[in-house]
């Protein structure tokens, strides 16, 4: 990490990173070794980053997957965002902010709206028949029968 806390990454070679401290002198690292170091600096970083309104870190967040206070999202934005992007599909960019669209409700859209409309015909029929007109009173009942089906063909399939 840079004197601003961002994270930086370069590549070494095995010289440099004994140089660094990274590596031991003579000593060479299997690959299970260097996942362990990897993890280690990685839950050390994960600790260190704290929300400054309720002190959780972020490890404690991913530990226990919840924030501490609406604060949190805001502190861990930089760790969340790529995260939220791989589980979201409905995330898009716009001007350095991230909008959540929301779940696409169609499941029974279709229906409710089939219902009401059966409903506001009912209505009309009984208003035609008191009304003692036929000639409209059949077209509604055409249309409710319409709308019946159409409801009825949604339920089986």
């Amino acid at each position: 990490m840079d004197e601003k806390g961002n994270k930086r990454e370069i590549a070494i070679c095995e010289e440099c990173a004994k140089k660094r401290g990274v590596l031991e002198s003579g000593k060479t690292l299997n690959i299970e070794e260097i996942l362990k170091i990897m993890l280690k600096a990685k839950e050390k970083e994960d600790k260190e980053l704290k929300c400054p309104r309720c002190l959780l870190t972020f490890y404690e967040f991913k530990k226990y997957g919840k924030f501490g206070c609406p604060d949190c999202f805001k502190a861990f934005e930089e760790k969340l965002i790529p995260f939220i992007k791989k589980i979201q599909t409905t995330i898009r960019e716009k001007e350095e902010e991230v909008f959540h669209k929301g779940k696409k409700v169609t499941v029974g859209v279709k229906r409710s709206l089939l219902l009401s409309e059966i409903k506001r015909l009912k209505m009309e029929l009984e208003k035609a028949i008191r009304e003692e007109d036929y000639e409209q009173a059949a077209k509604i009942r055409d249309m409710l029968k319409e709308k019946e089906e159409e409801l009825k063909k949604d339920e089986i399939g």
